[in-house]
């Protein structure tokens, strides 16, 4: 995630390469406009260093040798003939070498932007690319005419709107899949928020409805308006990023992996103490489960450390998943049928997706959304 600070933004990018080459990591994908930010308008266009753009390419192109991964990078260019602008991706294989750019064809508006000739095919390690920009991913012809040309990879590098449009991306991402289903080809997508901001700012979660056993969260039973749920002893920096409902109890993951309950304990769904309902959000007593509790990660007996990744809740039970890898995939297996009022390390059967994304819910008579 990046701005105009060509500077700063290189040193994000280096780091990410070094990351991806020690994960054995072949091509990464960075997001549209990640080297020189999303210029929205011909006046910050003219203020883009061009010179230290060149500069910042060359590294990349020299790091992506070195560490013998292909990179696909977002960036901007300039005709030197004609001073025209075009919002593209920069293509260097393996060895370092450019491969050529993708100038953006389909432009959202943008007339600073010189809209671009068409799909690209490259090649790389060996299997046949082609790549989209954000806008292109509307017009599914750009897409058939990669894939007809042989291409069995589409790439996709977003800056689409913002985290606080969540309905736009929605959108988006049904185009993704649809792109890449529909040609029965593979497709690599990566986004940033146009609006870089949207990273720093407050998670605020909303519920209304009926709720007589403390659903909404909010010390209320009936609340025909949306009312913010609070969130006690939130950590500076923390963010809520997804909610899950059961019948009648909630359960809500930060980023830092804290989980919070509220809602109907009749069975011990909530993973407290007693068993007495819940009317606003309190965090799971994680200690229960293991030995110690920092900042949302919980350090085993063996000295491992496992962050709470997602929660399901089910009509009388809540189950958490922990993971080493607070980003990573897990799947536990068994059952249970007794109420237990604290989490307990008996396997359930679950499988998880995780996503970081937004989630909006309902229980049997109330609504959410974050």
């Amino acid at each position: 995630m990046t701005d105009s600070d060509i500077a700063a933004n290189l040193v994000k990018i280096e780091v990410k390469l070094q990351e991806a080459a020690s994960s054995g990591v072949q091509v990464l994908l960075f997001h549209e406009g990640c080297l020189t930010g999303y210029p929205v308008d011909s006046a910050v266009c003219d203020c883009i260093d061009w010179a230290l753009v060149a500069q910042a390419e060359a590294r990349v192109r020299q790091l992506a040798a070195d560490l013998g991964v292909a990179v696909l990078l977002g960036s901007n260019s300039r005709d030197d003939a004609t001073g025209a602008v075009h919002n593209d991706v920069l293509i260097v294989d393996e060895r370092g070498t450019t491969l050529g750019r993708y100038s953006k064809t389909w432009r959202a508006g943008e007339p600073h932007f010189e809209a671009g000739s068409g799909p690209v095919i490259f090649t790389l390690w060996g299997v046949q690319c082609t790549c989209l920009i954000c806008h292109d991913l509307r017009y599914p012809e750009l897409t058939r005419l990669g894939v007809a040309a042989g291409a069995r990879i589409v790439f996709m590098p977003n800056n689409e709107s913002g985290l606080t449009s969540e309905e736009k991306l929605l959108g988006y991402r049904s185009m993704q899949i649809s792109r890449a289903t529909e040609n029965l080809v593979y497709g690599v997508m990566c986004n940033a928020p146009q609006d870089a901001a949207d990273m720093s700012r407050p998670t605020a979660v909303f519920s209304w409805g009926y709720g007589e056993k403390g659903e909404l969260g909010t010390q209320h039973a009936l609340r025909p308006v949306p009312a913010q749920i609070q969130f006690p002893n939130l950590m500076p920096g923390d963010a809520i990023i997804s909610i899950t409902t059961g019948s009648l109890h909630c359960a809500a993951v930060t980023q830092f992996g804290n989980v919070y309950v509220w809602g109907c304990n009749r069975h011990g769904a909530l993973g407290v103490k007693n068993m007495n309902d819940i009317w606003v959000p309190v965090p799971v007593p994680m200690h229960s489960l293991m030995h110690k509790v920092e900042e949302g990660s919980t350090l085993k007996s063996d000295g491992s450390v496992v962050y709470p990744i997602q929660v399901a809740c089910g009509e009388r039970c809540t189950i958490i998943l922990l993971d080493k890898n607070p980003s990573g995939r897990g799947q536990l297996n068994g059952t249970t049928t007794q109420s237990l009022p604290l989490p307990s390390s008996r396997p359930v059967e679950m499988q998880s997706s995780i996503s970081r994304h937004f989630l909006n819910g309902t229980t049997r008579r109330s609504s959410f959304i974050v």
